[in-house]
């Protein structure tokens, strides 16, 4: 559903070409979830997620309650056609049968994300606390009921799986960092194209020029966007050109993109390629030194067109 709604206003391209109330309330729907996905949130942004929820609730009581002359019945029109070859003899004069009806109701939901500003100021972030974080743990599970041939003890096969896939980083436990990478070529940042951008890396140290690298499980590859470093409050977006593994750092080498606003039709930042030389110029960064730790994958508009819908704020 998280990504439903991201993705809506790309997949209603073709048939919504203005933006009505409709469209509107699943744009305040997505400035609530991305707060509320947020790893850090600051003050004002509890005070603008209390303002969101406000309108959210309102704009709905709007669109869907206020102004019925029944609150809880709206007519539908019935779209179970009968086929004419398939009605039984004696019933071809017989009228349709009456329109469906369908009851809308207000649910608890609602009311639910009235408190979330609350519980925020008492309890921190929800996305710490929320239950994808346990039912990730279960994936392990998943992944050897499929191959286990064990038909007598499955919870001893099971639990001995879980065990020894928890033991290398009881192992490692030494180490700060758990990266992977996929084969690249190896050479000396003296020899390599980025001598001059790899500034925290010695010219004797050997790095590794690959197309995909992980770290602690999010993965940076080439073609995906990262939110860099900005002093002001619109964000800066650079997309990956190469990603470069040096000991346990992973650095990418971005060309900086010129972030247009926010589109009205499609609610995501419009982005197109810097064309001034001084501000295109390519940079490498430390993944730990980016706006958000995430990557971003560019959404298109059937053209040359390319926006930008981050999951979350950045602080």
């Amino acid at each position: 559903m998280w990504c439903l709604i991201r993705s809506l206003p790309f997949l209603l391209r073709d048939f919504v070409v203005e933006v009505d109330e409709h469209l509107q309330l699943i744009f305040l729907l997505q400035d609530i979830m991305q707060v509320i996905f947020s790893f850090e949130i600051r003050e004002s942004d509890i005070t603008l997620l209390e303002d969101l929820i406000y309108c959210h609730n309102e704009l709905f009581f709007k669109l869907f309650i206020s102004g019925r002359e029944n609150l809880e019945m709206l007519e539908v029109e019935d779209s179970e056609a009968v086929d004419g070859d398939l009605e039984p003899p004696g019933t071809e004069n017989v009228l349709p049968q009456a329109s469906k009806q369908r009851k809308v109701y207000v649910t608890n939901k609602l009311h639910h994300l009235t408190h979330y500003p609350e519980m925020i100021r008492k309890f921190g972030n929800p996305v710490r606390m929320w239950c994808a974080k346990f039912e990730g743990r279960l994936k392990i599970f998943r992944q050897h009921s499929s191959v286990c041939c064990n038909f007598k003890n499955i919870p001893k096969t099971m639990a001995r799986m879980f065990q020894l896939s928890n033991l290398k980083p009881l192992i490692n436990s030494n180490d700060e960092v758990y990266i992977e990478h996929h084969r690249g070529e190896t050479v000396t940042v003296s020899n390599s194209q980025y001598k001059g951008i790899l500034r925290s890396v010695t010219d004797e140290h050997q790095v590794i020029l690959t197309n995909s690298a992980s770290l602690h499980g999010e993965e940076y590859r080439p073609g995906l966007f990262v939110a860099l470093p900005s002093l002001n409050r619109l964000p800066l977006f650079g997309l990956i050109n190469e990603v470069i593994v040096a000991g346990k750092e992973i650095f990418v080498v971005t060309a900086p993109w010129r972030n247009l606003g926010i589109s009205e039709r499609f609610h995501a930042y419009e982005m197109t390629p810097e064309t001034n030389e001084q501000a295109r110029q390519v940079v490498a960064i430390n993944v730990r030194s980016l706006a958000n730790f995430r990557c971003i994958a560019p959404w298109t508009a059937g053209g040359d067109e390319v926006f930008l819908s981050p999951r979350t704020v950045f602080v």
